[in-house]
């Protein structure tokens, strides 16, 4: 069962240790119970009591520190702004939501439309005008935006909504006292962190990652230490960049507060989104590489681990033996560059021209060349083409490098100019785009070995490609598209 049925426990202002959960919950129930809370066991301090609307009353009678009651319309209880009950919608299934969004203020569900709730397309586009003027009836935006579910909350003090726990724990940190916020929780696995998106004057401040497994530290620790790679670099690369304020811990769940980007996430913007954001990410990857090029010695710890990790792992679907060995002949062989290692369209968030990578907990001060560049142009110019699903999204980024793409043109002139920047010789260009495709391609191995049996995400597209890039002739170590069309 995963830890993500038991999310709504995060909105509370309080430890969760015993709950109640009414009626048929059942996902819920055992959510709960692997988060490690005491659920319908004899504790007589309750602190959260969960059901349906129909068992409002049932709820309610039940003393405990907070009371949430969750249905399709909550009804008059979510209606009324003051009193003992405060709204919130819920994106998504019920008992496993993919963002909370309170109500009882305007500003979260104003920066909810304008960010998360972002559409491609004139449609998309419609439904949030929709929602924006359905603003002051609250409730109501749950009969524009799509796959929306009502929640109601009562918590301890009665009339007044206190910040959750994870919000109060962070006011050491800059956080304001009670402020509005947003909470997405995504639709991926329990490693998947869940951020509150904290505002201030009703944008976006600050941003406080928390994860649902306890003691789970290791994507904070190379968070941090990817950040601190971001501040040493300075210049460029600092400033379309989060900074790292502090790490801290709550209930033995890590927690850590950084900076907000100016948007919401570039893969919920395209398509739609004008291409001159994907123009402006791909200079500016190329800008960190030439700020932070460093002598091709500087690659050797990653050439080895390349030869040790990687490469064994592809040899029966035909990499050659001297992959690597082709990038570390004498005297030419590519530089150092800082890399993110991770620049798919979910790690950039953009609004009004401006942008911001985040995520950084897979960066390096010594990566690969070309491999960001890649790597973010073959998810953005794929789905510029139209929304899809993996299968659908690998076969375009394949023709995309093939040449036979609409952006195909944008791919080559970027590989091309990166090429020149750095000096990188252009017949080791085809083995630096095949290492990163075998890199990327165990990253479902990789995850699957960190959840310890817990259910993993469906595999992306890029992370699909290694095995095509091998067999076709087109692509695979020798490719040279990009050097002629």
């Amino acid at each position: 069962m995963s830890l993500r049925s038991a999310d709504l426990r995060l909105v509370a202002p309080h430890r969760v240790e015993t709950a109640v959960v009414m009626g048929p919950l059942a996902e819920m129930r055992e959510g709960l119970r692997a988060a490690g809370v005491e659920v319908d066991g004899p504790s007589r301090q309750v602190d959260l009591v969960v059901g349906e609307v129909r068992d409002a009353r049932e709820v309610l009678a039940v003393t405990a520190r907070s009371h949430v009651v969750l249905g399709p319309a909550v009804g008059q209880a979510v209606r009324r702004r003051s009193g003992p009950w405060h709204p919130l919608l819920l994106r998504g299934a019920t008992q496993r939501p993919t963002a909370v969004v309170p109500l009882w203020r305007r500003e979260p569900l104003q920066q909810y439309v304008r960010t998360t709730a972002v559409r491609p397309g004139r449609r998309g586009e419609l439904r949030n005008q929709a929602a924006r003027a359905s603003l002051m009836w609250g409730p109501l935006a749950g009969a524009v935006l799509p796959r929306i579910a009502s929640c109601a909350v009562r918590f301890p003090e009665p009339g007044r909504p206190v910040a959750p726990r994870f919000l109060e724990q962070a006011r050491d940190l800059g956080l304001p006292g009670d402020p509005g916020w947003v909470l997405t929780l995504g639709d991926g696995d329990d490693l998947q962190r869940a951020v509150f998106h904290v505002l201030h004057g009703g944008t976006p401040r600050w941003v406080v990652k928390l994860s649902r497994v306890p003691a789970a530290t290791s994507a904070f620790d190379r968070d941090e230490a990817g950040l601190s790679v971001v501040a040493r670099a300075g210049g460029v690369v600092a400033q379309h960049a989060p900074r790292l304020l502090g790490r801290y811990d709550v209930d033995g769940l890590p927690a850590s507060v950084e900076t907000a980007g100016p948007g919401p996430q570039l893969v919920h913007q395209v398509p739609g989104a004008r291409s001159g954001v994907v123009e402006s990410v791909a200079r500016w990857v190329v800008q960190v590489a030439e700020q932070t090029a460093r002598d091709a010695a500087a690659l050797d710890d990653e050439l080895d681990r390349l030869e040790r990790e990687v490469l064994p792992h592809w040899r029966a679907a035909g990499a050659p033996d001297d992959l690597v060995a082709r990038l570390r002949a004498p005297g030419c062989g590519p530089p150092a560059v800082l890399a993110h290692q991770d620049l798919g369209t979910w790690n950039v968030v953009a609004a009004g021209g401006d942008f911001m990578a985040v995520d950084w907990e897979s960066a390096t001060a010594d990566g690969m060349p070309l491999w960001d560049l890649v790597y973010f142009l073959g998810d953005a110019l794929v789905r510029a083409e139209g929304v899809a699903g993996p299968a659908v999204l690998l076969e375009r980024c394949l023709e995309l490098f093939r040449g036979r793409a609409p952006g195909s043109p944008v791919l080559f002139r970027w590989v091309r100019e990166m090429v020149a920047a750095l000096g990188v010789a252009p017949d080791q260009v085809g083995a630096l785009v095949t290492l990163c495709w075998l890199h990327h391609g165990l990253s479902a191995e990789r995850r699957e070995r960190a959840l310890a049996g817990a259910s993993a995400a469906p595999v992306g597209h890029l992370a699909q490609m290694a095995g095509p890039w091998l067999a076709d002739p087109e692509l695979g170590p020798g490719w040279s598209t990009w050097r002629t069309s």
